[in-house]
């Protein structure tokens, strides 16, 4: 039992609205139980239920950050202060960053002043990225792929390199992303990067693969896949590795395809 004007119950619907599994039901009730207890809107409380979310639960904060984003842009629009001071708080937390960014970009139907903001705080456009998945718009999302690749190329940092390979394959997934992506696939690229960009290009349609492209990648995977040791080749993002250079092969003519699979 539980009653929606009584805040004793107020942990009960926190815990209904963070819980792992939940069926979308008992969000909505939790949702309107806490906006209700707290006076508070829809935003607030989602953003506060988002801070809670442990980083071993993405499932859940992709159904909290759907909730959060999938508001009109109008409503959004009216809670723009709170989405900043979410940004300007003391250590916000990193799913709160994704979708208080998120929310000014759908405020704004641009990145602009988002990513201004981002910028100038520690971290922060790390989060901006990660967050780029979220975005319901695909328009707003393909205007990121011109900050998102500059950036990519103008920085060493690896946590910074890996975000931007995860965001460009949300971006925009196209022959230039591809293109970008696939210069990632190599021995010698630092794994999480390899990685970010192998997880990216899977997004790509095969209808967008440029065909130059498609052999050297592949040949990419294969020497990729060669300079790990044997009994790390089982691992699930290896195995995936594995998976798409099949499907790269497959597109390649007979003699490249039959040395590609050989080796």
């Amino acid at each position: 039992e539980r009653k929606d004007d009584d805040k004793r119950y107020r942990p009960v619907y926190v815990a209904l609205l963070t819980r792992k599994g939940l069926a979308a039901q008992f969000r909505d009730e939790a949702l309107a139980a806490l906006g209700k207890m707290d006076a508070a809107s829809r935003s607030r409380v989602l953003l506060e239920a988002l801070a809670r979310v442990p980083a071993d639960d993405p499932l859940t904060a992709e159904k909290l950050l759907g909730l959060l984003l999938s508001q009109p842009a109008e409503t959004l629009r009216k809670e723009r202060d709170t989405f900043t001071q979410a940004i300007d708080a003391a250590s916000p937390p990193p799913l709160v960053l994704r979708g208080a960014y998120a929310a000014l970009m759908l405020c704004d139907g641009k990145p602009d002043l988002a990513w201004q903001a981002a910028v100038k705080h520690d971290g922060h456009i790390v989060e901006l990225m990660l967050g780029v998945r979220y975005i319901p718009d695909a328009n707003l999302r393909a205007q990121l792929f011109a900050p998102v690749s500059t950036l990519l190329g103008s920085t060493d940092a690896a946590a910074t390199r890996t975000a931007a390979l995860d965001a460009l394959g949300w971006a925009r997934p196209d022959e230039a992303a591809f293109e970008l992506l696939a210069r990632e696939v190599k021995p010698d690229a630092a794994p999480a990067t390899r990685a970010a960009a192998l997880a990216s290009l899977q997004r790509i349609p095969d209808n967008a693969w440029p065909p130059a492209a498609i052999e050297p990648l592949a040949r990419g995977i294969v020497a990729t896949v060669q300079a790990i040791a044997p009994e790390g080749r089982t691992e699930p993002d290896v195995l995936d590795a594995l998976q798409f250079g099949e499907r790269l092969a497959a597109r390649l003519p007979d003699e490249p395809k039959r040395i590609i699979r050989r080796d």
